[in-house]
């Protein structure tokens, strides 16, 4: 990331409206944003605008965010991803989705001071 660029977010989740919201709270924080409901084509638009960091629901139809991270994973290895989910069944897969490469997970509902400490956290993790 260049200085003075805006990190660039990719938010996926089949909810415009949960996607929409996202975006306007994080773009006036000074970050770039790309909203997707379909993660299979966020897929391939990661690749055509490279995100910095992608934030990413559980629960979806097509393709869930546990396919996706893992699809990410074989491509990006070193992307953060932010898996995120308010359905009480997709809460249960945010271990999971840890564990197969994810970043940080969230439940929704947080405050906007919870997702920008988590991503403050996955843009720059600490030195080990």
């Amino acid at each position: 990331m260049g200085e003075g660029k805006r990190p660039h977010i990719l938010i996926i989740d089949d909810e415009p409206a949960i996607a929409d919201s996202l975006t306007m709270l994080l773009e006036p924080a000074g970050y770039r944003v790309t909203a997707a409901t379909d993660a299979r084509k966020a897929l391939s638009m990661g690749l055509e605008d490279p995100p910095d960091l992608v934030i990413c629901d559980i629960v979806m139809p097509e393709m869930d965010g546990i396919e996706f991270v893992r699809a990410l994973r074989k491509r990006e290895p070193q992307l953060p991803v932010i898996v995120m989910s308010g359905n009480p069944v997709g809460r249960q897969f945010l271990d999971a989705a840890r564990m197969l490469g994810a970043s940080a997970t969230i439940a929704k509902p947080f405050s906007f001071d919870e997702l920008k400490q988590t991503i403050g956290k996955a843009l720059n993790p600490p030195a080990s």
